[in-house]
């Protein structure tokens, strides 16, 4: 344990200071500063302290796997410059920079000089932009092979850090210019000895003089934005002035808990596990249904989007994802800590230097799968490295790769490049066997460590969540049974409890109305309606018809070539009723239609048509306009869902007042009303919750959570948007319940707070 205790005594060890970082952090977290920062609940205590134990575990592996490495003899030599890296440095700055001159084209501009530059910047992309990792490989080589950074000899080396730290200044990121230093430092603090301390001290007061100068300087030019504003007005006030300058420092580690709370609390209970599509963005272009989870942070903690390394993987699947994703993450860190240690070698001091950065990252965001730049940059060190170790036989795979060129080639002979030198090993030793002894429990010792936490986490998440609650239950009036359509006005998610029903005979229409946990003798009859249609054939809703002052009942009948539409006012004094047809004929057979009213923008309700039950295909939903009196259509898509049949799924057309990623991935501007799918498959033990968001064109579930009720709901069942104390709810009506016509209410939303 003391070889283990040595081998990590230093904080260029992630298994050290990854540890403190995020120890120290999530403690900083808990003395608040902000309005928004609340205390944490028990699953994101579990959550922050599952993420270092984790990554210790997954280290201790890495170390483990390292150690069965025999330790080498070779002298610690200074690289020297050859032709041939000159070249390998050449080629990688010319590809880097003509990408960023590629990338400038592209955007119209070059943000640093551009007036625009902080827009333009976000407009980079596309899969070619990786080529500019070519311009970190070269700078972090560039400065870190000289032993004298600043000596005479090593003018090449700075003339090429330098293009490429030009090349990433113009794109106007600080990310990019930061990383190829800070690494470079690592790695020559592992490869070339510890710095002067003279020197550490005057690097970190720089640093931080530059992040508390830029925050402020940045932070000034927009006062009265929302955080701004608090800052200046509230926060900064309270603080006294020797410590204002901790406060930058404060925010840039404390927001990312408060990110990352928000993300907990968020999944499963409020939204689905995305089940990898959060953590498949730093490959987007190949996983076309990749999302970023800070669009989901800025819905949830604006204007804070960076949840820190567990944000993602939390967001993916919960304890199911994180413990191995942060697992790995420690093992692949820690490991290539181990193997540059042992190994004495540049290339590997600049692999674990660069991977020691990405870990420690992981306070603010997941650079491990939102970026996957570490995928071609940590091999190109070790090739690059390789080269510059020793250009002409250079050690490992390089210099066995290089062979096989050299003779597939043909261009093997007395001129080609010897085969690599074989590093000496030591001879077998109480050392080596000790090492080999160690490295079995470090293994078994972090395996072990894992599978407990794995296990655990998943008996923690099957707690989680909780289904949607059963809030009450209430037995409806007796007529209600034999009603054509039951309806609610959906369009008013807070105020919407009244249940009201059609019944029919002939042409005319008896509109029936009753509020939940009345006495049922106060059902009241609404309203008495003639019809030009035949009411058994016609299908109905509820809404508003300004400049009608009374609710309207809309009545439909489908034909073969359109659809016909009867506006009646409820109340005499409203007016008379206004007839519509609209352009849409009957549905593919295997296909049922549905009619809904609601506001999708203007002053009048419009036409939500539903066509479903397919199981080959997608449902598809249209949106006709009240303003072209239903013969314009507003928006068409299909939605991310086959068949949708009505004897297994219910639809409800509602504006879900409460849902806090409404705004996160908008693509339709307006406030749009959301789409709520009911699964009642009798083969699962409960119902089954989806949210479609109507921002988003309806385009992924932004809710999916069970209700707490049986999955063998009665044959006939039908879920009805309605709300219950101020929120939105589901009520669950069974017409024909052993004791007459039975409503369950589920609430769907919180109660709004008391003023």
């Amino acid at each position: 344990m003391r070889r283990l205790a040595r081998l990590n005594a230093t904080p260029l060890s992630p298994l050290l200071t990854f540890t403190a970082a995020w120890v120290f952090a999530a403690l900083l977290s808990q003395y608040h500063l902000l309005d928004g920062q609340q205390n944490w609940s028990s699953i994101v205590v579990v959550v922050v302290v599952a993420v270092p134990i984790a990554f210790a575990a997954g280290g201790l592996i890495g170390e483990g796997l390292a150690l069965h490495r025999p330790r080498t003899t070779r002298e610690r030599a200074e690289p020297h410059m050859s032709d041939l890296l000159r070249k390998v440095l050449i080629v990688l700055v010319v590809l880097g920079l003509l990408e960023l001159a590629h990338q400038f084209a592209k955007i119209g501009g070059i943000p640093l000089l551009s007036p625009q530059g902080g827009t333009l910047r976000f407009q980079q992309g596309g899969p070619t932009i990786i080529l500019t990792d070519c311009l970190t490989v070269a700078a972090i080589l560039a400065l870190v092979r000289p032993r004298e950074l600043f000596a005479r000899e090593s003018r090449f080396e700075l003339l090429i850090a330098g293009a490429a730290l030009g090349g990433f200044a113009l794109q106007a990121g600080r990310g990019s210019v930061v990383l190829p230093v800070v690494v470079a430092i690592v790695a020559r603090w592992l490869y070339w000895g510890r710095p002067r301390t003279g020197l550490i001290a005057a690097g970190a007061l720089l640093t931080f003089a530059a992040v508390v100068f830029g925050f402020y300087l940045r932070t000034r030019q927009n006062p009265y934005n929302p955080f701004e504003s608090e800052l200046f007005g509230e926060l900064l006030p309270g603080v006294p002035v020797l410590f204002k300058p901790l406060v930058p420092i404060y925010l840039a580690i404390v927001t990312n808990f408060v990110a990352l709370q928000g993300i907990v609390g968020h999944f499963p209970t409020g939204e689905a596990f995305g089940g990898g599509a959060f953590d498949a963005i730093g490959a987007n272009i190949v996983f076309h249904g990749a999302r970023n989870v800070s669009d989901v942070s800025a819905g949830l903690t604006p204007p804070w989007t960076t949840s820190t390394v567990a944000g993602p993987f939390w967001a993916d699947g919960g304890f199911i994802a994180l413990i191995p994703g942060i697992a790995l993450t420690g093992l692949i860190s820690v490991g290539a800590y181990a193997l540059a240690v042992r190994s004495r070698s540049l290339r590997w001091s600049m692999v674990a230097a660069y991977l020691l950065y990405t870990a420690v990252f992981g306070l603010y965001q997941n650079l491990w799968t939102q970026q996957l730049d570490w995928l071609l940059v940590a091999p190109l060190l070790l090739i690059v490295g390789a080269i510059a170790e020793d250009p002409a036989s250079p050690p490992g795979l390089t210099g066995r790769a290089l062979v096989r060129i050299r003779q597939m080639t043909g261009r093997a002979g007395s001129t080609a490049i010897e085969p690599p030198a074989v590093e000496k090993q030591p001879a077998a030793s109480g050392n080596g066997r000790r090492d080999r002894k160690l490295a079995r429990y470090l293994i078994v010792a972090g395996a072990t460590v894992l599978a407990l936490l794995f296990v655990s986490g998943l008996v923690i998440q099957r707690l989680l969540p909780e289904p949607y609650p059963l809030l009450t239950t209430t037995r409806l009036p007796a007529s209600l049974a034999g009603s054509l359509e039951v309806m609610t006005n959906s369009d008013r998610p807070n105020d919407n409890e009244p249940v009201e029903w059609a019944k029919g005979d002939g042409h005319t229409v008896r509109l029936y109305g009753y509020v939940p946990d009345g006495p049922r003798t106060e059902s009241e009859r609404i309203a008495t309606i003639a019809l030009p249609h035949p009411a058994n054939r016609s299908s109905f809703d509820v809404n508003f018809w300004p400049p009608w002052r009374a609710q309207a009942l809309f009545s439909f009948e489908q034909h073969k070539r359109n659809l016909a539409i009867t506006v009646s006012p409820t109340w005499r004094s409203n007016g008379r009723p206004e007839h519509f047809i609209a352009p849409l004929t009957a549905p593919p057979k295997g296909s049922t239609r549905e009619f809904t009213i609601a506001n999708w923008g203007g002053e009048k309700p419009d036409l939500f048509v539903l066509t479903r039950g397919d199981p080959e295909s997608r449902a598809v939903l249209q949106v006709l306009t009240a303003e072209s009196g239903f013969r314009r259509q507003a928006y068409s898509t299909r939605l991310p869902f086959r068949g949708l049949g009505p004897a297994r799924w219910s639809v409800q057309v509602a504006p879900i007042e409460g849902l806090p990623n409404k705004s996160a991935e908008r693509d339709i501007k307006g406030n749009r009303p959301d789409l709520v799918l009911i699964d009642h498959d009798p083969d699962e033990t409960h119902s089954m919750v989806h949210v479609l968001i109507g921002e988003t064109g309806f385009s992924w579930d932004a809710i999916r959570r069970a209700l707490d009720d049986s999955g063998a709901v009665p044959h006939g069942t039908e879920f009805l948007i309605g709300s219950h104390q101020g929120a939105t709810a589901i009520y669950e009506l069974d017409r024909h319940g052993p004791s007459g016509p039975t409503m369950h209410v589920f609430g769907l939303t919180n109660p709004p707070p008391l003023q």
